[in-house]
């Protein structure tokens, strides 16, 4: 049975049942680091016009896959006090923090495919939707949605924020989630080893027609490895297990910009994605990943750049 999160509104964040908080330990030096940068960037989020946020990141960073995973991997596993500080992107965080403002964070966002979405409706079957991971994908995504007409129950893990620790994971990035929250039905919260209760509210809302989302990534215990490019590249299987479980269609959903205007995005609802008959539960699961990755490759020659999934990018990591 899930229980509600204290962290937002009554009716909005899910936790799943019996699931022990993170330890709180003392902040570290990003969480510090973090908690000093906040004020000033909320005033900036709140004063400086979205279109000049930019500037505050640098330049885009134009480089391949394959060069940013190399330094990527280089700058995060050498030394383990830069670990974290890849989450340090201050026009996005200032995207959440406009949102407070009364007004709102107000970007361009157009959306195409939702034809396929109401054709679901209809059946009353429920779907997944799978977000893949490009820039401000986990905020853009729900208000399209939303404005969409499709507010959804969201699979999500404390880690999800700029703070990594246990610390900050508990009194950090829930300033985060709270602003996606307004955009959702739900937000169903797991962790490691405390899966069922929430789980299982999503199994129930799948079967009770609703929507379900789902941003890709690697938080899992059981990450696929699947051969990309010179490489491989990691996905966690909740979003194909939950489709497969419940019998519901899958659809890849795709959060594409400039990386030049990070304030004008189009969404594209890709699918359904379904794996062929005849496939043991697992080999579908797989043939479903392995779709969703292809159709990375029809976005990536343009919006490259925008793939926040580089981070993850391993040159030959194994399988597993």
């Amino acid at each position: 049975m899930a229980v509600l999160s204290k962290h937002s509104s009554p009716d909005a964040t899910l936790e799943s049942g019996g699931a022990a908080r993170p330890e709180i330990n003392w902040p570290t030096q990003n969480d510090w680091r973090l908690m000093l940068l906040l004020p000033l960037l909320t005033a900036l989020a709140w004063i400086v016009p979205p279109r000049l946020w930019a500037r505050l990141g640098g330049k885009p960073n134009l480089r391949t896959t394959e060069e940013f995973a190399r330094d990527h991997l280089e700058y995060t596993e050498n030394t383990q006090q830069n670990r974290g500080r890849i989450y340090f992107d201050k026009p996005e965080i200032m995207t959440y923090l406009r949102e407070y403002f009364p007004l709102g964070w107000q970007p361009s966002i157009t959306i195409e495919g939702t034809e396929k979405l109401e054709a679901a409706r209809e059946a009353g079957a429920g779907a997944v939707l799978w977000v893949a991971d490009f820039s401000r994908s986990h905020l853009v995504a729900k208000k399209a949605l939303c404005a969409a007409g499709y507010k959804m129950f969201h699979l999500s893990r404390p880690v999800h924020g700029p703070a990594q620790s246990p610390f900050g994971m508990k009194w950090i990035n829930w300033i985060f989630q709270r602003v996606e929250t307004k955009y959702l039905k739900a937000r169903v919260q797991i962790s490691d080893g405390n899966e069922v209760g929430g789980l299982r509210t999503l199994r129930k809302a799948l079967k009770a027609g609703e929507f379900i989302s789902v941003t890709s990534g690697r938080e899992s215990r059981n990450v696929v490895w699947l051969p990309f490019r010179a490489g491989r590249y990691p996905f966690a299987p909740g979003a194909p297990l939950l489709a497969a479980g419940a019998g519901a269609p899958l659809f890849a959903v795709f959060v594409l910009s400039r990386p030049e205007d990070q304030q004008s995005f189009h969404v594209v609802v890709e699918g359904p994605i379904e794996a062929p008959s005849g496939l043991s539960r697992d080999e579908a699961v797989r043939s479903i990943m392995e779709q969703f990755l292809a159709l990375h490759e029809g976005y990536l020659p343009r919006y490259e750049p925008v793939w926040d999934g580089r981070r993850s990018f391993r040159f030959g990591a194994p399988a597993e």
